[in-house]
């Protein structure tokens, strides 16, 4: 699953939604030689309304392996410890913020199946897996 800004403008963006300078490596650290200080690149500010707005508009299903348990690296502002929490917390996180009240992001989880996105996209297209 790849990473989603959880609804955080405290958190730098792509886990949250504070504004970062953006450069080619995206993650805000190179700096000009000549002044430490300063950050290369251009400003990258994400707009938390708007993407709510657009998350909500239309149907989002996040797939996840059931067997996809492996614990990752802990990011300041993401919770949980697995694709399947974080993907959980998420979607609810992003439900709950919903204007419509119309729980538009769902999780399905397929089992027998890992990190694997290929045998997940086959699975959901056969109609395998349970939605969350």
């Amino acid at each position: 699953m790849q990473s989603k800004p959880f609804p955080n403008d405290e958190v730098n963006w792509p886990y949250g939604f504070k504004s970062i300078v953006r450069d080619s490596i995206f993650n805000g650290t190179i700096q000009f030689k000549n002044n430490p200080n300063k950050a290369a690149g251009m400003l990258f500010s994400p707009n938390l309304k708007k993407a709510i707005k657009a998350v909500n508009q239309i149907p989002i299903r996040i797939i996840i392996g059931a067997n996809d348990t492996i614990s990752l690296k802990s990011i300041k502002g993401v919770i949980g410890n697995t694709r399947i929490e974080r993907g959980k917390n998420w979607s609810n996180v992003m439900n709950k913020l919903n204007p419509y009240n119309n729980q538009k992001i769902k999780i399905i989880i397929v089992n027998d199946i890992g990190h694997e996105p290929f045998k997940l996209l086959k699975a959901v297209h056969k109609g395998i897996g349970t939605i969350w």
